[in-house]
């Protein structure tokens, strides 16, 4: 055993590293980074309490729909284009949303297929007394003949926050 101590190789312990065995998660993995509730930086190189609160939920800016949704309420009064120079949005991008309400056709193949999915995978959910989650929703559209991915499935639940 090259010097080794012989009765330690088959002991278990803390300091023993292991690794995720087969089917495990193994991109998830703990914070290896600053211990919670403890500042990363020197007290005087920032104020953690400013930036509470600065970032909505899914990133830095609100989603499009939340802006196009917000212009719709109020372009009778300001229009469209001057709201877009203070919102951080494209006059092009409000435009494209809006057609695609319009005229459904011209729609991504995916959202369409969300659009049709979407009651099945809700009406599943639905018939098993709403404790069904996103493996045994996507079990049961398989069954019933449909041919959509657990990713699909995963996807839409997370839009309806109701499955995890």
């Amino acid at each position: 055993m090259h010097g080794a101590d012989v009765a330690r190789v088959g002991e278990e312990g803390r300091d023993r590293k292991r690794y995720a065995g087969r089917g495990a998660k193994r991109c998830c993995r703990p914070n290896e980074g600053a211990e919670a509730g403890k500042l990363r930086a020197a007290p005087g190189q920032r104020n953690p309490v400013q930036g509470v609160g600065v970032f909505c939920d899914g990133g830095a800016r609100p989603p499009s729909k939340v802006k196009v949704s917000f212009i719709d309420a109020h372009r009778e009064v300001y229009g469209v284009e001057p709201i877009c120079r203070v919102l951080p949005i494209a006059p092009s991008t409000y435009h494209a949303h809006i057609a695609r309400k319009i005229e459904p056709a011209g729609r991504s193949a995916r959202s369409r297929r969300d659009d049709a999915l979407g009651p099945e995978v809700r009406r599943v959910f639905a018939e098993n007394f709403r404790v069904y989650g996103v493996c045994k929703v996507w079990r049961q559209l398989w069954r019933e003949g449909f041919d959509i991915a657990p990713c699909t499935v995963a996807r839409l639940c997370g839009q309806w926050a109701w499955a995890a």
